[in-house]
């Protein structure tokens, strides 16, 4: 099956608008084993016509391709990637986490067995050797021809798929890792075949870095595996069945059901929302999940997972969010409140209306996300690339040369070598200066590693992106995580960002009747998600007054809605607008009420009605409990803090004061918040915007990093690179100090292995490195990487 989606620039908001009108397909890429194949498969894929972008994780054994569709298919990525040697299959979404699940297991259980093939082997080869060195025997041809019996299944049957990778890389000309260790290996055996005690030595050296080569691609593939398990365990939360409730219950069903339980003195079982017992609990059946569809009703029961995305419609509830959210408090839910899949009930029985499944749910999409981040790149990564593409050529270049002047120069690097071996026991002095020169090529050839500089920022961008999502944290892509860390000023919206997104009305002022003016604004903004919008029509319900339909609405960004309820044109807009689409906005009274209320720090929406101002109405939305505590965490990181919105100057700076933020800009449409976004770029600041609105969307994409809360707008979410769960602003503080450590791990792990690499190989040149102490330096600087990258999962956040 063939699985694309539509891949839009707010999707990454690094690509351009050529690149956001194509399309992007997710591959599992197979026969990689080091940096050079990873590398290999990005320079096969982006030289096809019509890719734009090809991102390769080796860590993650993915691909992430962005192409257009008229120009190439996802068959033609998946035969190119065929042809060039390695293995490609489409990530289906929908079956992705489980696939990955297996083929890591079935990797994980290869290596294991190919290394137990060479471990049996070897390790008698080494008991052998230990013995004749103990009792000073010197090697005879029983030894030597045992030396190749028990090397041989070592070397061509455990190690035949290194081998096959390695011929691959070659016709693809691009040698890799592979290639190196079938250099030191098969060669080597090959030696051993001569009728000569002295080269017993080459055959055990061939079996034993292979040996130690396949441990240490068994204990790489263990250690992926770590660095993806929070992408299995979100996976893992996905339930196997649902309660189905047939139908919802008929109001006369309901009424006769309340009506005899108030015969019988019994209360609803649904506490005190009283509908749980409305409803046919007993006719639930058990279904698997994959047949619940949109507006289904699910019976949750106590200590059971909510089944998929939706809507509470009955009973009482505390759930723990806390997968989604990082919070370990428990939430109450009642009616009306949005349930989130994967989520646990913990007391009361809960009837929920499905609104989202399969790939659309939150949980799919967190997923999908966090794997986007973990198959990302980061700019620090795009050096280690270019040095990964020349390694294993140098490597093989420095492999000749050593070879070279080792026979060339065989008298005085004779006499250093002897020299040597009085110091360092490993150096053995007594070959002859060809098989010298030989020993020394293959020390060459097996410490060289570019493993660790390809798995140096994939392993730490792996842990971090799950590290953060189990905190509410969702990383989009990498390159934010950088920029992140790098952050100067942090700029927030006013409304739902740093307010609690839940305002009431709280003064209302008539041109004519007080009811009119409710009536009016409500029914226009009935279709509208704007808090403000709600808090207005929660009012009118309250005072239960009925709305008339509404044919057509259309939002203004920034200043508010027109809509046509009937046969009338009504204006929701504030002040300043309003005043010049309306008359009579201007009045002494008027003026006077919306300057008093501005003070106090409300917003006024003014209504009006067929051209004519009706009325105000001043909306109040209380600053959120966190927001001057997390103000005050980015300040002490010493962080300038901004303040944006399209409210009044009065009403913007009274919130201000309450948060902590001395630099406010007020009545901004969204135009103006990218252009001042665009100034404090041009003056050299790296800005972070927080935002949660649809008019927040382009100031989130202008922003070096933009950070949408999850309690905010599906567009807002889309433009932003991170999103924050639980909406809770000391998540941004968090953000940044998740971004910081996880850069430095990527910092570390590039230092390491390029140190490794720089002293490792003179090391071995200058014929002071075993070959077999070699591998077992090679496989050391791998796992310290990945080992490295691993200690995120057990950060806490207060010791970053």
């Amino acid at each position: 099956m063939t699985t694309t989606f539509p891949y839009s620039s707010s999707e990454n908001p690094a690509l351009s608008p050529e690149q956001a009108k194509s399309e992007a397909a997710q591959l599992q890429i197979g026969g990689m084993s080091c940096a050079g194949c990873s590398a290999s498969v990005s320079q096969t894929l982006n030289q096809i016509p019509g890719v734009s972008l090809a991102e390769v994780n080796l860590a993650a054994e993915q691909a992430r391709v962005v192409f257009e569709p008229g120009q190439v298919t996802v068959e033609g990525l998946l035969q190119a990637v065929n042809d060039s040697g390695f293995s490609a299959t489409l990530a289906d979404p929908e079956t992705a986490i489980q696939i990955l699940q297996d083929n890591h297991q079935q990797g994980i259980r290869e290596a294991r067995d190919r290394f137990l093939l060479a471990a049996i082997p070897s390790a008698i080869l080494m008991g052998v050797m230990l013995y004749c060195m103990s009792k000073n025997m010197p090697h005879n041809m029983h030894h030597h021809i045992l030396a190749l019996v028990l090397a041989f299944p070592v070397v061509f049957v455990a190690g035949w798929v290194t081998h096959q990778q390695s011929w691959a890389a070659i016709r693809r000309k691009a040698p890799n890792m592979d290639v190196l260790i079938s250099l030191g290996t098969v060669p080597t055996y090959l030696i051993g075949l001569l009728a000569v005690p002295e080269v017993t030595v080459f055959v055990e050296v061939a079996a034993m870095v292979m040996a130690f080569h396949l441990l240490s691609r068994y204990l790489d593939k263990r250690a992926r595996g770590k660095a993806s398990q929070a992408i299995e365990r979100l996976a893992g939360l996905q339930v196997k069945q649902a309660h189905l409730l047939p139908t919802p219950p008929r109001e006369d069903d309901a009424q006769e059901r309340s009506d005899r339980a108030g015969e019988d003195g019994d209360g609803a079982d649904g506490g005190s929302d009283g509908e749980l017992s409305d409803w046919p609990i007993a006719d639930a059946v058990d279904v698997p999940i994959q047949v619940v569809q949109v507006g289904d009703y699910l019976l949750v029961k106590p200590g059971e997972v909510i089944p998929a995305d939706g809507q509470v419609v009955a009973g009482s509830s505390s759930v723990n969010e806390a997968i989604a959210t990082g919070e370990s408090m428990p939430v109450e839910k009642s009616s009306g409140d949005r349930a989130i899949g994967a989520t646990v009930n913990q007391q009361g029985s809960l009837v929920v209306e499905v609104t989202r499944t399969g790939r659309n749910t939150f949980l799919a999409q967190m997923i999908r996300l966090v794997q986007e981040a973990q198959g990302s790149k980061v700019p620090i990564q795009q050096l280690a690339d270019r040095v990964t593409g020349y390694f294993v050529p140098v490597v093989l270049a420095l492999a000749l040369t050593t070879f070279a002047v080792w026979t060339l120069a065989a008298g005085p690097l004779g006499q250093f070598a002897r020299s040597a071996a009085a110091v360092l026991p490993w150096v053995n002095a007594d070959l002859s200066p060809l098989s010298l020169a030989a020993f020394n090529t293959i020390a060459v050839l097996v410490v060289a590693c570019p493993c660790a500089l390809g798995l140096a920022t994939p392993m730490a961008l792996m842990v971090g992106a799950g590290k953060g999502a189990e905190r509410g944290i969702l990383i989009r892509n990498g390159e934010a995580l950088q920029t992140l860390q790098s952050v100067t000023t942090v700029v927030f919206d006013k409304t739902g960002t740093l307010t609690q997104a839940k305002p009431s009305v709280q003064n209302i002022w008539p041109a004519g009747r007080q009811e009119e003016v409710i009536e009016w604004a409500a029914a226009a903004e009935q279709l509208s998600e704007h808090p403000l919008a709600r808090a207005i029509v929660e009012y009118a319900s309250q005072q239960q007054v009925e709305l008339p339909d509404v044919q057509e609405m259309q939002a203004i960004a920034g200043c508010g809605i027109r809509a046509t309820v009937g046969d009338h044109q009504v204006l929701v807009a504030n002040p300043r607008y309003a005043a010049q689409q309306l008359t009579g906005v201007e009045t002494d009274r008027l003026t006077e009420a919306i300057t008093e209320w501005e003070e106090l720090g409300q917003t006024v929406a003014i209504v009006g009605l067929d051209g004519a101002c009706l009325g105000a109405i001043a909306i109040a939305d209380p600053l959120k409990p966190e927001s001057a505590r997390a103000i005050e965490q980015l300040k002490r990181r010493g962080l300038q803090v901004a303040m944006l919105t399209g409210d009044n100057p009065r009403a913007a700076a009274a919130i201000a004061q309450r948060a902590g933020i001395d630099c406010v800009k007020a009545g901004m449409l969204p135009a103006d918040k990218i252009a001042w976004v665009q100034e404090l770029q041009a003056s050299g600041e790296v800005v972070a915007m927080v935002g949660d609105g649809i008019n927040d969307a382009p100031a989130l994409k202008q922003a070096d990093v933009g950070i949408a809360l999850g309690t905010g707008t599906d567009i807002a979410i889309e433009a932003a690179d991170l999103a924050l769960v639980r909406g809770d602003l000391a998540a941004v503080a968090e953000a940044m100090t998740l971004a910081r450590f996880t850069f430095r791990k990527i910092k570390q792990n590039l230092g390491w292995a390029s140190i490794y690499n720089l002293i490792a190989l003179p090391i071995a040149a200058c014929g002071l490195l075993h070959p077999i102490m070699a591998e077992i330096a090679m496989a050391f600087s791998s796992l310290n990487v990945i080992w490295n990258s691993l200690t995120l999962r057990t950060a806490r956040f207060d010791d970053m």
